[in-house]
């Protein structure tokens, strides 16, 4: 089949419209014999994987399935697209079509079978009229996708900043009860090494730098990584960290030209002996994800920032960057201890990985997007969880008042949506700052992404959960 013209892609736009809208008649048939009702048609999140996700959909036997949606024209697309190799459509629960133009049976990659629902039949109007109301859509999705929903969640500007206050501490009080915990068994270097080291996994890869930070602990790290000059310990660093990952090219089959790359195989072989042995295959997912976010270049990053704490002890710079960021107007100074450049070797300033060179010059490893999180995410919450463990109570209440007047970061579609969905119109211009920030996030976590409205904190008349 030719590749997508125009005309398929706002088909399948229009497909995805019919679906958001659900302007369907119920229940809806499907290709394993069963039939459907919507209870929740999902979110359109569609950017690197599934087009709605989390989805809930009861099926006539009683189950109910709960998972992501994928859209499209026709069945034999799943197969043109390459779903079936994709890890990022395991969550899948059904592919939902225009036409049901093959009777082949559609599975995952990781095996599983799932239904296909065709709608052409189910259609609440005819497609050409559907096609009419959703012009004004298709001609602007991102537009229409920003529409607030008819009842937001909190009708009142004062109660909304209420709610996103407290579910904002909620948040970064679970954050620091997490470091609480960990501070009981390990070192404080260690516990802050570890809570960077997942702070850089975004959603795909955060795991895989948890299980980096178990089989690599700072001691082991700092042992074998002892050298004179700023440029050699770097290297250092570099080479044990990715060689602990098993992301140096030999460990991926990746043939490089000389350089940095073969500066770090020979760093890896001086260093390996002492080491923990390489994480295994599949710890790390790089298919879907933005270069600049790939585990292999967060990585480096880490080792420009864990190279920087030989020049003095990590707890004492954090101490002294949490009194100034006291005083200062703008306490964002948090983070920039946080950002790491590719001052020292120069290969990451042009590659995202080895042997994939960036098509613009991008020295930052860590920016001050990334670095701002670790300071919500990590910085506050384990000064808040150290003041509780050495009973330094001032601590606590220090970082805690720092973090409720921190600055919004970068909003991700989390943010965006849950302001709309939350306080209507004014959700966005109210969710400013990172405690309200991260209170939407928590909104979401805990309560929006099952929906479980009955008890959500922003739902009616339901006893505070905090």
């Amino acid at each position: 089949m030719p590749a997508t013209s125009a005309r398929e892609k706002v088909f399948e736009r229009l497909v995805a419209w019919i679906w958001e809208q659900q302007a369907l008649a119920s229940p809806l048939p499907a290709d394993d014999g069963r039939q459907y009702q919507v209870v929740f048609r999902g979110r359109p999140w569609g950017e690197r994987s599934p087009d709605f996700q989390g989805a809930i959909l009861a099926r006539d036997d009683g189950q109910l399935l709960r998972g992501d949606v994928e859209i499209h024209v026709r069945a034999s697309d799943w197969r043109r697209h390459g779903h079936g190799r994709d890890p990022a459509y395991n969550k899948a629960v059904c592919q939902v079509v225009l036409w049901q133009d093959e009777a082949r049976p559609i599975v995952r990659q990781d095996g599983t079978s799932i239904p296909t629902i065709e709608l052409v039949t189910r259609l609440a109007a005819p497609l050409a009229e559907l096609e009419r109301r959703a012009a004004p859509d298709l001609a602007d999705v991102k537009k229409a996708r920003r529409r607030a929903p008819a009842l937001p969640c909190v009708e009142t500007p004062s109660d909304l900043a209420l709610l996103l206050d407290r579910a904002g501490v909620a948040r970064f009080l679970e954050h620091a009860a997490t470091f609480e915990s960990d501070l009981a068994c390990l070192p404080p270097e260690e516990v802050l090494y570890r809570g960077a080291l997942r702070a850089m996994g975004y959603t795909a890869n955060t795991g895989g730098f948890e299980q980096l930070g178990q089989a690599l602990p700072l001691g082991t790290l700092r042992a074998v990584t002892v050298s004179p000059s700023a440029p050699t310990r770097v290297q250092r660093l570099q080479a044990a960290l990715l060689g602990v990952a098993g992301l140096l090219p030999s460990q991926r089959g990746i043939a490089v030209s000389e350089g940095w790359p073969d500066l770090l195989e020979a760093a890896w072989s001086e260093q390996a002996d002492a080491l923990p042995e390489p994480l295994p295959p599949g710890t790390w997912r790089s298919w879907r994800v933005r270069p600049e976010n790939v585990p292999v270049r967060r990585t480096a990053g880490v080792s420009h920032l864990i190279g920087a704490w030989s020049a003095g002890d990590p707890l004492d710079r954090l101490l002294t960057d949490l009194e100034a960021a006291e005083r200062a107007a703008n306490p964002t100074l948090l983070a920039m201890r946080w950002q790491a450049r590719a001052e020292d070797d120069g290969f990451w300033a042009t590659h995202h990985d080895f042997g994939r060179p960036l098509p613009a010059p991008q020295p930052w490893l860590v920016g001050a997007g990334r670095a701002g999180e670790v300071v919500v995410n990590v910085l506050l919450p384990f000064a808040y969880a150290l003041g509780q463990a050495t009973s330094e109570k001032a601590l606590s209440e220090r970082a805690l008042a720092v973090y409720r007047r921190y600055p919004s970061g970068p909003p991700n579609r989390v943010v965006r949506e849950m302001a709309l969905q939350v306080g209507g119109v004014d959700g966005p211009k109210l969710a400013k700052g990172a405690c309200r920030q991260q209170g939407l996030i928590h909104l979401y976590r805990h309560w929006c992404d099952t929906r479980d409205c009955a008890r959500c904190a922003a739902g009616p008349a339901v006893a505070s959960p905090w």
